[in-house]
């Protein structure tokens, strides 16, 4: 939903639509942006980070929706724009719902300021030519890296022709204390409207396609919406690239990026910088595909052309994982999943395999 000018202190600008420019990170635009159409972020994100400085317990180093929803109904209290969220106008419930999905991930990822850019060509390999079915769910829960960080890429769905501009992610732990995964799409449009979805990773030890079914049926996903069928698409990408993320070989290469933080939370703050770490995955690997396919299509062609008959013809074997356990059963706490990315293997016309698209491996650095 774009936002619409309802009150001065809930939105408020001269112009509410988002665009991106400059060379501040994508999250920090962002941020920027959502302080300036909707005040409330500025006290919501400094009650949120008193919260976040005090307590040491809370499950993984982040802030929960129900926290998030507390501090912004109070805010909007203080400041008398409402005196019951329950009897406010339907527009502010709906601004509220959604901003409150708004606000916990981007605030969770000012905790830990990560950024991953995939190579467009090895994210396309791993959204529509890699299986991930039956990697455990755990791997989500044991190897993510950190519990919130933004994926710099641009997606599309099947479902429309929107373009959405990257996808904020972060563990939430519910209600009930159990561990969700919290996605959030902006659209790349003048409107910058945006989707979340919730997967849900407390179903026992499912597999991720098993995990995927089992989420539309426990919140009631209506499959003939397009909203829905539109989040469940993007969220299927989003896990793909997350256990690429995860995976014991992955490529990526670290590099940290100092920007001012002029945000207006931190306005009075004028010396005070951010560093950004920036993670870019799999630009080694891009290149060799692309660098192979352009030799295959060559002489794939120029067989064709000359009527040359190969005992096998040039084709390419699908990126794929290999997942398996270390450690004793009877030991959960020191029993791990180690899943590993198998790159495509591409077979030549001559019928002797090429080397597999191995690139160098860069460890993540936390």
């Amino acid at each position: 939903m774009a936002f619409e000018i309802i009150d001065e202190n809930f939105v408020s600008a001269d112009n509410i639509y988002f665009e991106e420019k400059g060379n501040d990170p994508f999250p920090i635009q962002r941020i920027k942006w959502l302080e300036k159409v909707f005040p409330m972020t500025i006290h919501t994100f400094k009650d949120l980070k008193k919260i976040s400085d005090s307590e040491s317990n809370y499950a993984n180093k982040v802030i929960t929706l129900q926290e998030t929803n507390y501090v912004l109904t109070k805010c909007l209290i203080d400041q008398n724009i409402i005196k019951d969220i329950d009897e406010a106008p339907s527009i502010i419930k709906s601004l509220f719902k959604e901003s409150v999905y708004n606000i916990t991930l981007m605030y969770n990822w000012t905790i830990y300021k990560q950024i991953y850019k995939f190579d467009n060509d090895v994210l396309d390999m791993l959204c529509n030519d890699t299986d991930v079915n039956d990697i455990p769910v755990s791997i989500i829960k044991t190897n993510l890296p950190y519990s919130a960080f933004f994926i710099d890429n641009k997606f599309r769905s099947k479902y429309n022709d929107i373009e959405y501009r990257g996808c904020f992610v972060s563990l939430l732990p519910n209600h009930n204390d159990e561990l969700e995964l919290g996605l959030f799409f902006i659209e790349n449009t003048r409107e910058s409207n945006y989707l979340y979805c919730l997967v849900p990773l407390y179903l026992g030890d499912k597999t991720l396609n098993e995990l995927m079914e089992e989420r539309d049926s426990l919140f009631k996903v209506n499959s003939k919406n397009e909203d829905s069928l539109i989040s469940i698409d993007l969220g299927n990408q989003i896990l793909k690239l997350i256990t690429y993320i995860c995976s014991a070989n992955s490529e990526i290469e670290t590099v940290k990026v100092v920007v001012p933080d002029n945000t207006n939370s931190n306005k009075k703050k004028k010396s005070k910088k951010k560093t950004i770490q920036q993670n870019f995955i799999g630009y080694k690997m891009g290149n060799v595909i692309r660098k192979t396919k352009k030799v295959y299509e060559y002489e794939e062609k120029t067989n064709h052309s000359n009527k040359i008959h190969k005992p096998i013809s040039p084709h390419m074997r699908r990126a794929h994982y290999h997942h398996f356990w270390t450690g004793k059963k009877n030991d959960p706490e020191n029993r791990k999943l180690i899943v590993k990315f198998i790159p495509p293997l591409y077979i030549n016309p001559t019928g002797k395999d090429t080397a597999n698209i191995i690139p160098t491996v860069h460890q993540v650095k936390k």
